[in-house]
């Protein structure tokens, strides 16, 4: 087999163990992590370290109020790490510390009447600064309660999930977004951190249980969130302080990127101006997979991710050089995910420079505690 071309991290037991294993056994990354954003909040945020730990305890009442065990792990990892609890906190709401203004990744579910093989994908390219790519992990969470299932995702050290997929065959992609109220709340934190929103649409076995949580939360900056499941279904839901507005498959593709795409979302949109490439990256990956629809295939997923037209704000995205080095974006991981299978492809880095390799994660198979249909009973794909 291949070398995994990022470390795998088990986590097991409690949430306060799982956090703890998580810290001790990725601390090196972490602690790159903090200081490469610690750099960023003060260059892009102009936070000091001082400030940036006072604002990241702001969030801590409000992830109590949401999930005590998300709390719990939070504080198992700082101490796995040797860290204050307020930098693991501010690592996981980097984003709205930062309030960051950049494009970040292009995204795509293929329902099964779209694939070869009837199965549902799901990929992505995670684009970030060039600088933070070091930090990646990927984390094999086997949750033991039966109320939670088994999670693979492709993440940075320190946070608790970004792309990934569950032992139910529920799958999530995800983009920034950014609207009017999102800039209008620059210094008004508050709310639950996008990342720990991921996890918790990662830690549902069910559809409706994955994306109530989002019209629940209250929401300080956009966020954009792309659901799909093993059964056949996608849906795409593009979240902002304003609230939420809903994309639905079109011929069995469901795409996007950095831009709202519903009729409500676009007269909230104030990210294009910044980040035209957007509009150019989905209306690529669209006619990239369309014409393979009923055939398409991982390859063909692999293919269209390494795609240089608008080269370098590609959906293969490299370093810009007109660009200061701080802030320089990358597609620092793609990852294409079977969710049938419940297998797992990964590169590092754009993907045009590297073979993409397969993870294996046993756990994601063995789903003891998934809601079962009565016997004899099938679910129709669409």
């Amino acid at each position: 087999m291949p070398q995994p071309p990022l470390p795998i991290i088990t986590l097991r037991g409690t949430a306060y163990e799982r956090g703890y294993q998580h810290g001790s056994q990725a601390g090196e990354r972490i602690g790159l992590a903090i200081d490469i954003y610690l750099r960023h909040f003060d260059l892009q945020a102009g936070l000091a370290a001082a400030q940036v730990r006072r604002a990241a305890g702001r969030f801590v009442p409000a992830i109590e109020r949401f999930d005590r065990e998300l709390l719990a792990e939070l504080h198992g990892l700082a101490d796995g790490a040797r860290r204050p609890l307020e930098d693991i906190v501010a690592l996981n709401a980097r984003n709205e510390l930062l309030f960051a203004v950049e494009p970040e990744c292009t995204a795509v579910a293929i329902l099964p009447s779209a694939t070869c093989s009837g199965h549902t994908l799901l990929a992505q390219n995670l684009d970030w600064k060039t600088s933070v790519t070091a930090s990646a992990i990927v984390l094999e969470i086997v949750q033991e309660d039966e109320r939670r299932p088994s999670i693979a995702t492709v993440t940075e050290a320190g946070t608790l999930a970004r792309a990934g997929l569950n032992a139910a065959g529920l799958g999530l992609c995800v983009n920034f977004l950014n609207s009017r109220a999102s800039s209008a709340n620059r210094l008004g934190w508050a709310g639950v951190p996008t990342q720990l929103l991921r996890r918790s649409i990662l830690n549902a076995w069910t559809f409706g249980d994955a994306v109530g949580p989002l019209y629940q939360v209250e929401r300080c900056i956009a966020s954009n969130y792309l659901v799909a499941h093993a059964d056949g279904e996608a849906l795409d839901f593009e979240t902002a302080p304003e609230g939420i507005g809903r994309v639905e498959p079109a011929g069995g593709l469901l795409v996007h990127s950095n831009h709202f795409v519903s009729a409500w979302g676009r007269a909230i949109d104030t990210g294009i101006a910044v980040f035209p490439d957007s509009l150019w990256r989905i209306a690529r990956l669209e006619r990239r997979l369309r014409p393979r629809v009923g055939q398409i295939d991982v390859a063909d997923l692999m293919a269209a991710l390494r795609d240089h037209t608008n080269y370098p704000d590609s959906i293969c995205r490299h370093g810009d050089e007109r660009d200061a080095a701080p802030t320089r974006m990358e597609t620092s991981v793609s990852v294409v995910m079977d969710l049938t299978a419940r297998a797992v492809w990964v590169t590092v880095g754009p993907p045009c420079s590297s073979d993409y390799v397969e993870l294996a994660f046993p756990s994601l198979r063995r789903a003891a505690g998934q809601p079962r249909l009565p016997a004899g009973t099938e679910v129709a794909r669409t």
